[in-house]
């Protein structure tokens, strides 16, 4: 039993799991707030099995790089290495058979963008980073945003971007940017022989940390903003309050050094919806 609990953990926190899920969580936030609809499974289902493929796929083309860099991720990948085409196969079958099923074929288009410009991700957009200083950290924020508009799409509502929406979408914009530059502090050393121009990179890790602080910031002026244009929303104000507590811890165990701090901000979006969750439960 213990060798399958760390596996899972293990699974949990190295292979992308926290970071598909959390994208569920924008898309659910979405669906509830925005467009004033339901709790949709399949949807966030859809939505895990597409970002959990570009997760698994990076890390699986990254697994040569990650031998020198990180032996725990690079350990427990190969565990199950040669099985992950298999896998990845199966998060592409059926999020498409989902697709098909349950939304339409404008969602599965936007589903396939998607999924290309993760699976390219890897091998042409990361290395981008080298030429383009802080390409990946807005390339990656932009993904992330965008899934704020995938609840549109997927049940066929006509796409109207309002303040909310829009300022919703700069927010989560504005966070992912947060989570991107604390992760790239960690991986400052290994960005830096590789040549990828990221904040820790381009202006050293104190500077970078001075920078986070104003990402920081911008994200609590955007709330402000998101509260009001909300009409004061009870729900909408705990996830905005939970998403800057979280960045302030990150803050405060970045001060430290602390690996909690890499892991907040893993998880960031995972948080959000685990909030939303336990508000759909109380409310109900």
């Amino acid at each position: 039993m213990k060798k399958i609990f760390r596996f899972i953990a293990f699974d949990f926190l190295f292979m992308g799991h926290l970071q598909s899920l959390g994208t569920a969580g924008i898309v659910l936030i979405s669906t509830i707030y925005l467009l004033k609809g339901n709790f949709n499974f399949i949807l966030l289902i859809t939505t895990y099995l597409v970002f959990q493929f570009i997760f698994l796929n990076d890390r699986y083309l990254g697994v040569a790089y990650d031998k020198k860099t990180n032996s725990l991720r690079t350990a427990h990948i190969l565990l199950y290495y040669d099985r992950i085409p298999f896998i990845l196969g199966s998060y592409l079958f059926l999020s498409i058979v989902l697709l098909l099923i349950y939304s339409n074929l404008t969602a599965l288009v936007f589903t396939v963008i998607v999924l290309i410009f993760g699976f390219f991700y890897p091998h042409y957009f990361k290395n981008l980073t080298k030429k383009i200083p802080l390409f990946k950290n807005f390339y990656v924020s932009l993904v992330f945003s965008i899934m704020v508009l995938y609840p549109y799409v997927f049940f066929g509502k006509h796409l109207l971007l309002s303040k909310l929406t829009i300022l919703f979408l700069v927010f989560v914009f504005t966070e992912s940017m947060f989570n991107q530059i604390a992760l790239d502090i960690k991986d400052y050393k290994k960005d830096n022989q590789s040549g990828l121009l990221t904040a820790p990179a381009l202006f050293g890790e104190r500077a970078a940390k001075t920078i986070l602080k104003i990402v920081a910031l911008s994200a609590v002026v955007i709330a402000v903003l998101l509260y009001k244009i909300s009409n004061c929303n009870a729900d909408i104000l705990i996830v905005i309050l939970t998403a800057l507590f979280v960045d302030m811890l990150i803050l405060h165990f970045l001060g430290g050094k602390k690996i909690i701090a890499f892991l907040l901000s893993a998880g960031n979006f995972f948080i959000w919806l685990c909030v939303v969750l336990i508000l759909i439960m109380l409310n109900y």
